[in-house]
């Protein structure tokens, strides 16, 4: 949801929204009486930038899980934000990322690789999972059950079935564990 309709907006004032949307749904779920106080914050594509922001305010996340999350593509909207400083989270993060990109697509989506956050986060233990074959549209359950998606996708990638393997299995996966300095 973005900051003043249903749509998503792709600025700091849309992932505002979304990070004050999780933290009223923690304290909504902390209302519960089977709730656990521990609470980690999972996040696709822009969620897994709301999810950091989320963090950066919010107290009670204790950990963040990104599915190919954009922190790692819109370091300059973290650093803009003059709030988010991943240099200073202490949280265990895993991120699951889709498969190499090369230098062309990232030239053609515009992707800022000046800098990483998930390399600022040394002070956070992060497990790092590079899903070869997968895509980005991959880790959405909504693109996962979209025929057009499966159509479009190239011959020489997996099929539906060896993505949802993939997933549960972690097949076909490079781990990078990082420790804080």
């Amino acid at each position: 949801m973005g900051a003043h309709g249903r749509e998503m907006t792709m600025d700091l004032e849309g992932i505002d929204a979304q990070a004050r949307d999780i933290s009223f749904l923690i304290g909504f779920a902390r209302t519960l009486p089977q709730a656990n106080s521990s609470i980690a914050v999972a996040g696709y594509s822009w969620g897994g930038i709301s999810n950091l922001f989320a963090a950066a305010k919010d107290e009670r996340i204790k950990a963040l899980v990104f599915l190919d999350g954009s922190a790692r593509y819109f370091p300059k909207l973290v650093e803009d934000s003059k709030y988010v400083h991943p240099g200073e989270m202490s949280l265990p993060v895993i991120f699951f990322t889709q498969k190499d990109i090369s230098l062309e697509a990232v030239v053609q989506f515009k992707r800022d690789v000046s800098r990483s956050v998930l390399n600022d986060m040394s002070h956070c233990d992060r497990i790092i999972v590079d899903m070869y074959g997968m895509s980005h549209g991959d880790f959405s359950s909504l693109f996962q059950r979209s025929p057009h998606f499966w159509n479009a996708r190239p011959s020489d990638d997996y099929s539906g079935a060896k993505c949802r393997k993939a997933m549960v299995g972690w097949r076909d996966t490079r781990l990078r564990f990082s420790t804080p300095n």
